[in-house]
């Protein structure tokens, strides 16, 4: 439902945006929470197996920023995951001050296990959305995050100044 807000028409067009975004969002998470709970998983450990399954080793920070959560939280996770045996710390080459951050052998059968059903499970979701306007969400997405990222350090969301410094990417 588009907004009635008094608002000028470029918030009314953000806003009218936005709210249709959000909602999908959340349905989305809802629809893929009891697939990932059926692998013994939370999305946040699926979302970190699953970057660092395609990534490869990251430091804490550069995974943070690709997963955008908080250092606080990202730590906790790592150490639950780490006791887990799902992940392990090693320091890194470059700087023996920092570590990268590997799957173990059992986070590695975790990921592959649940990600053929989760990419499965999102190709069910997307079906009713056409190639070309998948294209376009991916396209719009980008842009608004590139958006984000170019903004002043101040302006900046946390995890996005973190994702400049940080990871490299594939697509």
């Amino acid at each position: 439902m588009p907004t009635h807000a008094k608002v000028p028409e470029n918030q009314v067009s953000a806003l009218n945006a936005f709210i249709p975004f959000m909602r999908a969002h959340g349905l989305l998470q809802a629809a893929l929470t009891p697939l990932f709970l059926e692998h013994g998983l939370s999305a946040p450990q699926f979302g970190i197996l699953e970057t660092l399954y395609h990534l490869g080793p990251l430091c804490p920070s550069a995974l943070g920023a690709k997963l955008l959560s908080s250092k606080a939280n990202v730590s906790e996770l790592l150490q639950n995951m780490e006791r887990a045996g799902w992940i392990q710390r090693t320091p890194s080459a470059e700087d023996q001050r920092s570590h990268l951050l590997h799957l173990t052998p059992k986070g590695l059968e975790a990921v592959r296990e649940a990600f053929p059903d989760f990419s499965r499970r999102l190709a069910d979701l997307f079906e009713g959305i056409s190639p070309e306007d998948r294209e376009n969400l991916r396209r719009i997405c980008r842009a608004l995050g590139t958006g984000l990222e170019a903004r002043s350090p101040k302006e900046r969301p946390t995890n996005a100044r973190a994702a400049k410094g940080g990871a490299s990417t594939k697509e």
